[in-house]
């Protein structure tokens, strides 16, 4: 034979023993009804359930061993948390040596456009007792089948809200190691966003506490990426142990995919979260994780329950804790932004009556927008709705804060209560701060406790009621009463006066709010030249003043000018709270003839 010719005749040999393969393999292994009805049967013996399958049946001997079907499998008991799987094509390849030994082994299973149903969560085993895990601890007693394609498949989830579906799925899983190993790879689209997984679990070990399983799992999707590595306890139930990394961009886009109703707002956007954790059922607990939110980084335990209302748990440490993205627009940005400048931001954040919530929170340095406060601690607390935040010894304007606070959301008019102690507070630091450089200095203490009720800013200023009791010392108001005492120069007025002011030894006024108005009927203030009484008030909603003071001893300070008229003089403070008008208000003004024609009438008190 010529070495050209042996090629041909190699094969020509193979065809020889392909076709004679072709001829002897249906008698062998019998024919596609057997075949088909001995893979549904070893499907039923592994799944616990019925696997039927469903014309037209086709056997396929190249280039391997397949039956070709319809796939309808019910009642599986390995696996309860599914009710029913529809495939409408479903290719089961076999093992070639084991046919021939009489023996149905199954390769790979490949199902196209399934339909897979899942039962209820109350009909599932453990769910009664809390041990969900039963539904795991069945799959890891073998898997009798090497790999797995999903191509094109949905998952029908049953809620409370109606039927939810995960869509386009496709997916590959890897069990051909013979270790018990298990890898995976995919995508799927759920709720309009695709989410990419990988996932590596090593064979299930038995240690002193029950079954172990490695794990590592990587998840990518636009509202989160996240990769897990770490141990699963298939005991006493389910339990997760070990490292993660996870990145949210927009954490309120996140809670919005997972059914957590959150307005748009400037806070609550980017989140890092890293470090060992604990999965226990629905709850996921960071013990000593590190974190960053908005650019605050903290570290401390942390833990989220899932759950129709989930619930986050935590006591975190920040260096550095910035609070504006949290307070709402303040009322200049809302103005300009051309809205109504009463809106808060919270009273339109579904978020805070959706979870719950009891956060402790500590901070060696905290940015209020304005304010720049010193360390302080915040425990904070939100159930049902309804929001408790208490204040440590905060450092506040070279003094200290404390209180709590109380906010009701749970009706369309929102309830609010302020219990608040400051001490050796610099009048003239926090003023500043305010916004309210009108020149008060001095050493104070304040005490208030009010209530409001309201469906915005707005509201809850003028519905305001209650106390507040304010005292200093050793400081200075920004008005020169001198020259408002002497008898022989009229003036129109004067206003604040920040370089020439009135020092005092001791200042106390006691006040009370009602209908947007900080009401003052006692108010004193003792200075070298005497005592300094009054009342008045402040409207809030306009920021303005209106305010009658009494200057009694003022004949000491007189000394050496001309005299003073014999009456007490009376000193009037009206207008706006930056820039009012301060005048004598028992004599006429400048052009009036008469002494005292011009008296302006005290404010009056709606009580």
């Amino acid at each position: 034979m010529k070495p050209r010719e042996l090629p041909w005749k190699w094969l020509l040999l193979g065809l020889g023993v392909l076709g004679l393969a072709a001829a002897l393999l249906p008698r062998l292994i019998g024919d596609t009804a057997h075949l088909g009805g001995r893979a549904a049967a070893q499907l039923s013996a592994w799944t616990g359930g019925e696997v039927k399958l469903t014309a037209p049946i086709n056997v396929s001997y190249f280039p391997d061993i397949s039956v070709t079907a319809g796939l309808v499998l019910d009642g599986s008991k390995r696996f309860p948390m599914v009710q029913s799987i529809v495939a409408k094509e479903a290719k089961i390849s076999l093992d070639l040596a084991d046919l021939l030994r009489g023996r149905i082994t199954i390769d790979a299973l490949k199902l196209t456009r399934p339909t897979i149903t899942l039962a209820e969560v109350s009909s599932l085993p453990g769910a009664a007792t809390g041990e969900p895990h039963a539904l795991i601890t069945t799959f890891s007693g073998g898997v009798p089948l090497s790999v797995v394609h999903v191509r094109g498949g949905e998952v029908i989830i049953p809620t409370a809200s109606g039927p939810e579906t995960i869509k386009k799925i496709n997916a590959h899983f890897d069990a051909s190691d013979g270790a018990g190993a298990v890898s995976g790879f995919g995508k799927v689209v759920w709720r309009d966003m695709a989410v990419r997984f990988a996932l590596d679990g090593g064979a299930v070990t038995e240690a002193t506490d029950g079954p172990r399983l490695p794990v590592r799992l990587t998840i990518d999707s636009d509202p989160i990426k996240a990769k897990i590595r770490g141990t699963a306890s298939l005991s006493g139930g389910f339990g997760f142990d070990g490292d993660m990394q996870a990145k949210i961009d927009d954490v309120r886009r996140l809670l919005a995919w997972v059914g957590v109703s959150s307005a748009q707002g400037p806070g609550l956007k980017a989140l890092t979260a890293s470090g060992a954790f604990h999965l226990s059922g629905p709850t996921l607990t960071f013990d000593d994780g590190t974190f960053s939110l908005d650019g605050n980084k903290a570290v401390g335990l942390l833990a989220v329950t899932a759950g129709p209302r989930p619930r986050v748990e935590g006591t975190l440490a920040f260096d550095r804790l910035a609070l504006a993205p949290y307070l709402g627009a303040s009322q200049t940005e809302v103005t300009q932004e051309g809205g109504a400048a009463s809106e808060f931001s919270v009273f339109d954040w579904p978020l805070a009556q959706n979870l719950d919530a009891d956060l402790r929170i500590s901070a060696g340095e905290i940015d209020a927008s304005a304010f720049k406060l010193g360390r302080g601690a915040i425990t904070f607390t939100a159930k049902q709705g309804v929001i408790v935040g208490e204040l440590g010894e905060l450092e506040l304007c070279g003094g200290s804060a404390a209180g709590r606070a109380g906010l009701d959301l749970t009706q369309a008019s929102k309830r609010l209560t302020l219990v608040a102690s400051l001490t050796d507070i610099a009048a003239e630091s926090c003023l500043q701060q305010a916004a309210l450089d009108i020149g008060l200095k001095g050493v104070g203490r304040l005490k208030t406790d009010v209530a409001t009720e309201g469906r915005d800013v707005a509201e809850l200023i003028k519905g305001l009621s209650g106390s507040l009791k304010v005292s200093a010392r050793d400081g200075m108001v920004p008005v020169d009463f001198s020259p408002l005492l002497l008898a022989t120069i009229p003036l129109e007025g004067q206003s604040w006066n920040r370089s020439s002011g009135t020092p005092f030894a001791q200042l106390n006024a006691d006040c009370r709010l009602a209908g947007g108005h900080i009401w003052c009927q006692a108010f004193s203030m003792q200075t070298p030249s005497g005592l300094i009484s009054g009342s008045g008030d402040i409207d809030l909603p306009r920021q303005t003043l209106d305010w009658d003071v009494v200057v009694a001893g003022h004949a000491d300070a007189m000394q050496g000018q001309q005299p003073v008229v014999q009456d007490t003089p009376k000193v009037s403070i009206r207008g706006s709270l930056v820039q009012p008008t301060i005048r004598r208000a028992d004599r006429s003004t400048l052009g009036d003839g008469g002494p005292q024609a011009a008296r302006l009438a005290p404010s009056v008190s709606p009580h």
